[in-house]
């Protein structure tokens, strides 16, 4: 069966760790807030998004630092990972439920969310080396026919259970779906342990091996120490130079 660019890009994504990473993040994020979560001190659903959003932001700056080929930053305090010609941005979904309609996400909200979709959704392809039969395969990460990619989460802020879902944003203006595709990757809606998952969020980054032995496995060399000359046995030596010159 011909996988989906998403599958691929979804796939690409867990090879290189930062699909592991944002999803254990997300979870992480939602049961801490979740855990904090007091009405009686005046915590509402309002300053629970605002804290799941900024401490995912925040800790995915810290958590995805040192991923060969990744780069995580904030914009005015959203983040931004670029990712092998990629770039990805999360965001919250509407409402306080475990499962919220993916398609309830509205990119005009922001310059910044409308940005990528309007991109993704320009009708003049653009030229790429992937098309070609021998190198496409080279070429398929560098330059994808789209390049921004979105996590959309929700979650209880009384349970800490969560949905995550991953897409590709279209710009919907005009009407109809703000995904060209969009799937569910992590799911508790049900009260499972997200039965739709599609990868293993534990696993890691696959990482180049080394060569050879590490570092800490290679012998102990014995230190070689030379006796430091003393100025006499140096004149000493100097004389006899002079006397069979």
């Amino acid at each position: 069966m011909t996988m989906s660019l998403l599958d691929e890009v979804l796939e690409h994504l867990t090879r290189n760790g930062v699909l592991p990473v944002l999803v254990r993040l997300i979870r992480e994020v939602y049961r801490v807030n979740a855990d904090r979560f007091e009405p009686a001190l005046g915590d509402d659903r309002t300053l629970f998004g605002i804290a799941i959003s900024r401490n995912i932001a925040n800790r995915a700056v810290t958590e995805l630092r040192g991923l060969p080929g990744v780069h995580a930053r904030l914009i005015n305090n959203a983040l931004e990972v670029s990712c092998d010609g990629m770039v990805i941005r999360q965001y919250k979904l509407p409402g306080s439920a475990v499962h919220v309609n993916v398609e309830l996400i509205d990119w005009t909200t922001s310059e910044a969310k409308l940005r990528g979709a309007v991109e993704n959704s320009r009708t003049d392809p653009q030229p790429t080396l992937d098309s070609d039969e021998e190198l496409g395969h080279l070429f398929g990460y560098l330059l994808p026919p789209f390049r921004h990619f979105r996590f959309v989460h929700s979650g209880s802020q009384e349970t800490g259970q969560t949905t995550i879902s991953a897409g590709i944003p279209r710009d919907h203006r005009d009407g109809g779906s703000p995904w060209l595709d969009v799937r569910t990757i992590w799911s508790e809606a049900d009260g499972g342990g997200g039965g739709e998952e599609t990868f293993s969020p534990e696993s890691g980054p696959t990482r180049p091996s080394a060569s050879g032995p590490a570092h800490s496995d290679l012998p102990t060399p014995d230190p070689q120490v030379t006796p430091r000359r003393t100025r006499k046995e140096e004149h000493g030596d100097a004389r006899e130079r002079h006397q069979a010159s």
